[in-house]
């Protein structure tokens, strides 16, 4: 079972799900972060849903509980009801560079730590259909565990930063 930090409470029921499932089915030495936010320095706070720290990275995970089929590009997505709206895509690689940055810029030593974007579907029967070269973040909550076990999914070898992790928590929460 994980570590759970509880930072804040889940915004919706998608959220409580997959918060509880990561809580039950990760390994006890991931840790679960969710409902926090980041700052910057320059502007608003940015809210993230879940960071999940395993031995291996440091994942940001946007959970999203959308139905149905779901078509897309890089810059939108379509539902299957007409509703048009942003991919999540390209703001949730923003955060993630903002939680790599804030790594960073604690100390030289967390450059080790790989952070990576997951857009988590919580809804089984959500069909997705993207032609975006990163459409293999978007993972489904039933194949999500494998793929924060395995460090063969990320797009860069990585180490393990196993010993680093009060020094992650540190950056991002003091």
């Amino acid at each position: 079972m994980a570590i759970i930090h509880r930072i804040g409470t889940p915004e919706n029921d998608s959220e409580a799900r997959a918060i509880k499932r990561f809580a039950k089915d990760l390994p006890n030495d991931y840790y679960i972060f969710h409902n926090f936010e980041v700052t910057t320095g320059r502007g608003l706070p940015y809210e993230y849903d879940v960071a999940v720290l395993t031995p291996h990275a440091l994942y940001h995970v946007e959970i999203k509980g959308y139905h149905g089929e779901i078509r897309g590009n890089p810059m939108q997505w379509t539902f299957e009801n007409g509703g048009v709206f942003p991919s999540p895509i390209p703001l949730a690689n923003k955060k993630t560079k903002i939680l790599a940055g804030r790594l960073k810029q604690y100390s030289r030593r967390l450059d080790e730590v790989f952070v990576e974007t997951m857009i988590l579907l919580t809804e089984d029967k959500a069909r997705i259909r993207l032609n975006d070269d990163q459409a293999g973040r978007v993972v489904h909550l039933r194949d999500a565990i494998e793929r924060l076990c395995d460090p063969k999914f990320l797009p860069v070898s990585t180490g393990n930063v196993a010993a680093l992790h009060n020094m992650v928590c540190e950056a991002l929460f003091t």
